[in-house]
């Protein structure tokens, strides 16, 4: 709408469906013949192109829905949306209501081909194939992960793992078994609703995320033990924006820059995987790792670039269109994801053998011991011979100590992430509130007609500065609830291992591997440890700076004030002098 009243030109033009030609914005906005010659017009060639005319289905119909048979047939697929905010990445591929996006049309497609395969299967009264489909939604913010579809979606951040079964996974991440096209539906509404939006002077609803929906599909055809696993990605990426044209400032400026961040790291391996290069790096972001099968491995991809074809913003189309026209030269070498545990049958047979041998030794053992203390039984003992049995209990103890101290660091990180973000939070409350305070006092023109935020930023009259500080003391109330979880988690946790402590003498019996045991365990705490003590020196520091800042002001006040009494002495005359206190 705001770009209709802006009476901007349309600079691009679609041809027979898969040529792009942008056109240059100066020929015509001017007259300038000189250019004739110089012109900036672009071409690119793509495999489908589509006007702003074209409905959403045509989209899809032409995109995502040639990979459903794909993913049904145990390969990996990936849809992402991609270009600068505002261009339309989140209508594509989330929709409204009424004209349901990417994502949705993929789901119920889904789930459609789905029952279909079952129904095959079924035929002659025979048992049908096995299909379960397991979803996940998550975001990353601000180069951290959170998980959509938890009890609480702004609680604690999740870590990337690489799994041999499904590649490039993320740990502790909710995954949700579906039956039907409406259940993902309502996880994808649900997940939306937490995903973090923000409002700027480009887009109402910017998203101040990338969203990450993965939809998992295991198939088991009857008396075979093997399995099929196909996954389909589908990702709304967060627009590359600039400051001069948002008006971000504070937080969102925050936010901008880490999007701007993490496509850039995205840019940066489609150029190398584009040309050929050996090394592409895929940890520079967060965001990189997560699509590193989609980009160059095991996966069909389909790209779809967002451009907007305002001609204030042919840099960033421009961008977008030579981003995508690399990536038409990435190729990926897809396969079947077929898991076939049939080959590890015998080593579980002679596993269930030797522990059977260890139960048979420990009860002669108990048998001799009489009525005697024996440590509890370990849980995960793969050899039949004693020796091996304090060993076995030290590493079920120790691989419990290391979950309870990944957690706590993770715990520790994110209460760091939320004190930070509450320190900006409140200095422009502060900042809100001596605006609104002075806003009588100083009744000036640029106070009457509304007052910028900082520098350049949008103007605001005293109910938009009132609503501003409404918003951000609700953001402070939502991150000081999600503090207070996380301490009682962080509680919770020391709990934990404290409790484990105290049962190291009772679960390893043998001296030397208990002492190793607790040499591990001490280094481990002592990283933790100095993690916590590096946030309560920044806290500290953090609190120093204030005292400085107030004392500066104090003395300034004083300096000022003892300027006023000198002044007012000099008016005096040489016997009102006399009479002052002191002379």
């Amino acid at each position: 709408e705001n770009e209709r009243n802006a009476n901007v030109q349309n600079i691009c033009r679609i041809i027979d469906g898969q040529l792009v030609i942008l056109m240059d914005p100066g020929a015509q906005l001017s007259n300038d013949y000189l250019r004739a010659d110089k012109s900036r017009e672009k071409r690119y060639a793509f495999d489908q192109a589509f006007g702003p005319e074209v409905e959403t289905a045509e989209v899809y119909a032409a995109t995502a829905k040639p990979l459903i048979g794909a993913v049904l047939q145990a390969y990996n697929a990936t849809v992402f949306a991609y270009g600068s905010t505002g261009a339309g990445k989140t209508f594509t591929m989330i929709g409204s209501a009424e004209d349901p996006g990417v994502m949705l049309r993929t789901v119920k497609e889904l789930f459609d081909s789905a029952l279909e395969l079952r129904s095959v299967s079924t035929e002659g009264g025979s048992a049908g194939r096995s299909i379960s489909v397991r979803c996940c939604f998550l975001e990353v913010y601000n180069e951290n992960l959170r998980d959509l579809l938890s009890s609480d979606g702004r609680e604690g951040f999740l870590d990337i793992r690489e799994d041999p079964e499904r590649g490039t996974a993320v740990a502790g991440i909710t995954e949700t078994e579906a039956e039907s096209a409406e259940e993902v539906a309502e996880l994808l509404r649900r997940g939306n609703q937490r995903r973090t939006t923000e409002p700027t002077a480009m887009n109402v609803t910017s998203s101040r995320s990338h969203a990450v929906l993965q939809i998992m599909v295991r198939q088991r055809a009857p008396g075979d033990a093997g399995s099929m696993l196909g996954k389909l990605s589908l990702i709304d990426l967060a627009g590359s924006e600039r400051a001069s044209q948002t008006d971000n400032r504070g937080v969102r400026l925050l936010e901008g820059a880490n999007i701007n961040r993490s496509l850039l790291a995205l840019g940066n391996c489609i150029t190398a995987l584009a040309s050929g290069g050996g090394f592409v790096p895929y940890r520079d972001s967060k965001l990189t790792r997560l699509l590193k099968d989609s980009l160059g491995g095991n996966c069909r991809t389909v790209m779809v670039a967002n451009i907007s074809p305002n001609h204030n913003s042919y840099e960033d189309t421009l961008n977008t269109l030579k981003y995508a026209n690399r990536a038409k030269n990435i190729r990926v070498s897809a396969h079947q994801n077929i898991v076939k545990p049939d080959e590890h049958v015998s080593q579980y047979e002679q596993a269930i053998a030797d522990l059977r041998n260890e139960v048979s030794l420990l009860k002669k053992k108990l048998a001799r011991c009489g009525d005697a203390q024996v440590a509890p039984l370990p849980t995960d003992v793969s050899r039949g011979d004693p020796g091996n049995w304090d060993q076995a209990a030290g590493e079920d103890w120790k691989e419990e100590m290391v979950r309870n101290i990944e957690s706590r660091t993770q715990l520790q990180r994110s209460l760091i992430e939320i004190d930070r973000g509450l320190l900006q939070w409140r200095k422009e409350k502060a900042h809100c509130e001596e605006i609104i305070g002075n806003w009588d006092e100083r009744a000036s023109t640029s106070y009457a007609e509304g007052v910028r935020l900082g520098s350049g930023g949008p103007k605001r009259n005293l109910e938009g500065w009132k609503d501003q500080l409404q918003q951000i003391e609700e953001s402070i109330r939502e991150n000081v609830e999600t503090r207070s979880s996380i301490l009682k988690r962080l509680q919770t946790n020391r709990q934990a291992g404290r409790d484990l402590q105290a049962q190291l003498p009772q679960r390893v019996l043998n001296e030397d591997m208990r002492a190793f045991l607790q040499l591990i365990q001490r280094s481990q705490v002592l990283e933790v440890e100095r993690l916590e003590l590096d946030h309560m020196w920044e806290r500290q520091r953090e609190r120093l700076e204030e005292r400085d800042n107030e004392i500066a002001m104090l003395r300034q006040q004083l300096q000022l004030r003892n300027q006023h009494l000198a002044a007012q002495r000099q008016k005096l005359s040489a016997e009102q002098q006399k009479q002052l206190p002191g002379r």
